[in-house]
């Protein structure tokens, strides 16, 4: 009996039939699609590269942009770097007419006087009359290579100068001085001429000083103490420090004067003024073999009241190599029954002990006799210390002197001493 084959059996083996040959067979892509499907896809590559193109571009023009930016804020930097160093070179005082150099200077010099005067001790608050606060305008032609022509206005402004404090005033307000309103013609080969209130022949002929300390210390020892009262049995007298001691300076005057030229170091002036006031100077300055060395004598006819004439001078040298100095001045002022005189010492060093530049140190001492009146004597002792910064148009100095003065006839009034701390700065 033959076997029986199942529906379900005979189903599959026809199914199996039929598919098997269907996956056998390899299907065939539609080409038409296919190339649509590859065209879209390069026209989607050719608007992406598009799209990278421009933003390419558009990158470069913000780079080139940038450049730009900052070649002109570096062309507008330099501009106001130029404009910067043409203002800060254009001077800020213009002369009035063309051919004309005009220069605006001066200084400013400050101190405090810590003074003990056997009654008080306090500190006073002075400008400085060794060389007072003050501005200056000087105005020069050169017509010829020797020749100068020039005016010069100085003056000084004091507010609480050091010759008028004093302990019953120390606030004695401000002093304007014109210290100097001249014209003047300076010829290399035929000499110089003033006219206008300066200095007389005479002036600072007893301050010839190369020690570097003259700033605080010099003939006139009382200059930066002078308004101070001398005290006694606890009350003040009327006597100040600048009436006691002096070097007879003649001050500045409204005269002619004439400067012959500099033969072999030296020079004579004359000068008249008003008042029929007349005085004559010679002075030397000269160096060689590790010295500097300066002096001159004065004559002066002040035409006051008692004063007859006065007779002046100082001398100074410095060892250039080892900085040490020596300074000597001494005058004598005829009068009527007496001579007042006075004389003057100074031993000095200066060396570049600190990298500001050079420091001073000096040592003084002054007599004068028959002042304030007759048969009095006054003496002072001084220390002074100076220090140059020339990169800051500065000074600095310090010291300390005693002023000692014995009258006739009566109790001496007690000693001062002043401790002085100050500074100059110069424009």
């Amino acid at each position: 009996m033959a076997p029986r084959i199942a529906p379900t059996a005979v189903a599959a083996v026809g199914l199996l039939t039929v598919t098997l040959p269907a996956l056998a067979a390899p299907q065939v892509p539609n080409q038409a699609a296919l190339q649509r499907q590859l065209d879209q896809l390069q026209q989607l590559l050719k608007q992406q590269q598009q799209t990278i193109d421009a933003l390419q571009q558009q990158v470069q023009q913000l780079q080139g942009q940038q450049t730009q930016s900052q070649q002109a804020v570096q062309d507008v930097n330099k501009k106001v770097e130029e404009t910067r160093q043409a203002v800060a070179q254009q001077p800020m005082v213009q002369p009035g007419r063309k051919n004309v150099k005009l220069a605006l200077s001066g200084f400013i010099d400050r101190a405090v006087n810590i003074a003990a005067d056997g009654k008080n001790t306090k500190a006073y608050f002075v400008d400085n009359n060794n060389a007072n606060s003050r501005f200056r305008l000087d105005g020069t032609y050169e017509p010829t290579k020797d020749t100068t022509v020039g005016a010069t206005i100085e003056v000084a402004v004091r507010p609480n100068n050091s010759t008028q404090v004093s302990q019953t005033d120390e606030n004695p307000g401000d002093s304007f001085d014109e210290r100097k309103v001249e014209g003047y013609v300076k010829s290399r080969p035929y000499g110089d001429l003033w006219l206008g209130k300066g200095d007389p022949a005479a002036k600072d002929i007893t301050r010839i000083d190369l020690s570097g300390t003259d700033l605080l210390a010099y003939a006139s020892v009382g200059d930066i103490a002078g308004g101070l009262l001398f005290a006694r049995d606890d009350a003040y007298t009327t006597t100040d420090v600048g009436s006691a001691f002096t070097d007879f300076d003649p001050g500045r005057q409204n005269r002619v004067r004439y400067d012959t030229p500099t033969f072999a170091g030296f020079t004579a002036s004359g000068t008249y003024g008003a008042n029929e006031v007349y005085s004559g100077a010679l002075r030397w300055a000269g160096q060689g073999a590790g010295f500097q060395a300066a002096a001159g004598v004065g004559y002066s006819d002040p035409e006051q009241h008692q004063v007859r004439q006065v007779i002046s001078g100082s001398g100074s040298i410095l060892s250039v190599g080892t900085g040490l100095s020596l300074t000597l001045a001494a005058g004598e002022q005829n009068r009527s029954g007496y001579d007042p005189y006075f004389y003057y010492a100074k031993l000095g060093w200066q060396r570049d002990l600190i990298p500001l530049g050079r420091t001073a140190f000096s040592v003084d001492y002054q007599h004068t006799e028959d002042r304030p009146g007759k048969n009095d004597s006054a003496d002072s002792v001084g220390l002074a210390v100076v220090q140059n910064i020339p990169d800051w148009g500065t000074q600095l100095y310090a010291g300390v002197r005693g002023y000692k003065l014995a009258v006739s006839g009566g109790p001496d009034p007690d000693d001062i001493y002043v401790g002085t701390v100050g500074t100059r700065v110069r424009f």
